[in-house]
């Protein structure tokens, strides 16, 4: 879209401009009512987004200024602990954001925690370290980005599995999501550990069993992921259950992209294979000796407040612990300003948060991120 028409948009509407409470956000500077349309473009600009037409700019823009006022709001009441801002998110209501990011439907497989069995508690007997940082030794794959598909549980499972990998003394490596996008989909029963729908969601024992069952997996380089964003139209995979998993999103698909043409069992990674793997008791002290003892886990969170997150500790505003539905891989956990913290790697992409991370609350439950952690080892 050319400047002057975006400009004749605004221009013909008067109340385009309504008036905003002075505000600073760290992308773009101060916000005043005579430049939120500046920062409109320059949004635009930095995430490259253009959209059809006059209309759904318009409409997006309402919907951008509703989200700075938001994020005004939301910096007043956490008191510089949380910084929150315009993400790549900014045009969108919480509902198309849910939508696009989220695992659509599976927040009842994930919230089925009365089905599970853990194991007992494994409460350190020793203090706790004050602080833990995977990524500081060299053991946690870069961050990368899901696109708008539901493949976050692949993601963090498979970032699990590469931490494991390079503890035992092997060379990192990213691991294919695609391969597992394009291969997964189990549909047995609603509270069964194992469902997976491919891009459209799943659980991280469906990724662990997959794996165990073919032999292995391969690399992001030999099978490159495509799928989130719109270069490859993979069909279903083998199995998928549209009843349980929705309708697959991708019509007009493409038999070359799929799985049957593009896997080849002779790439996968040497002697990478899945041994075991077990739920961790849902208590965060657990957790984090787990965590500290024996490398990332697998966790599932509802994401709903990290919409407009741009650093800092997240303390829970809208989320809730009982609706989970997006996975991501711990990493560490420690101590800011008083407040403790867990360190989560996230799939949105290197400009998400805080370089492709979030920090979020712990000891209370946030978001629910103590409920679904899972820890695996390597043969």
């Amino acid at each position: 879209m050319k400047l002057i028409n975006l400009m004749f948009l605004f221009l013909s509407k008067p109340c385009a401009l309504e008036a905003f409470k002075g505000g600073h956000d760290p992308m773009f500077g101060f916000i005043q009512p005579n430049n939120v349309l500046d920062i409109f473009q320059r949004w635009m600009v930095q995430h490259s987004v253009l959209y059809a037409d006059l209309s759904t700019t318009w409409r997006r823009f309402q919907i951008f200024k509703t989200n700075v006022q938001r994020a005004f709001e939301l910096n007043e009441k956490h008191g510089g602990l949380t910084t929150f801002g315009l993400t790549q998110f900014a045009d969108l209501t919480p509902q198309e954001f849910l939508k696009s990011q989220m695992i659509p439907g599976i927040a009842k497989l994930f919230n089925a925690s009365s089905q599970r069995i853990f194991p007992r508690s494994r409460k350190s007997r020793t203090q706790l370290v004050s602080e833990i940082d995977w990524t500081k030794k060299g053991v946690v794959p870069p961050v990368r980005n899901q696109g708008k598909v539901g493949t976050c549980y692949i993601f963090s499972t498979l970032d699990m599995i590469s931490s494991r990998w390079a503890m035992k003394g092997n060379p990192a490596v990213n691991l294919s999501v695609e391969q597992v996008a394009d291969c997964l989909a189990v549909a047995p029963d609603l509270f069964s550990d194992s469902l997976a729908c491919g891009i459209n969601g799943g659980l991280p024992y469906a990724v662990f069993r997959y794996i165990k069952k073919v032999g292995g997996v391969t690399t992001e380089e030999m099978y490159p992921y495509c799928v989130g964003s719109g270069t490859c139209k993979p069909c279903a995979p083998p199995g998928y259950d549209p009843e349980m998993c929705e309708r697959y999103p991708l019509n007009d698909c493409d038999k070359a992209d799929s799985c049957p043409a593009k896997l080849d069992t002779s790439q996968f990674v040497q002697g990478l294979m899945v041994n075991t793997w077990t739920d961790v008791m849902p208590e965060e002290e657990t957790i984090a000796h787990v965590l500290e003892t024996e490398g990332p886990l697998t966790c599932a969170v509802d994401a709903s407040d990290l919409q407009l997150y741009k650093s800092g500790i997240l303390v829970p505003d809208r989320c809730r612990p009982y609706d989970l539905n997006h996975a991501c891989l711990l990493v560490g956990y420690g101590v800011d300003r008083n407040v403790s913290y867990w360190k989560v790697k996230n799939s949105w992409g290197r400009q998400f948060g805080e370089d492709g991370y979030y920090r979020i609350a712990r000891g209370i439950g946030a978001c629910g991120i103590h409920r679904y952690v899972s820890t695996v080892t390597l043969e």
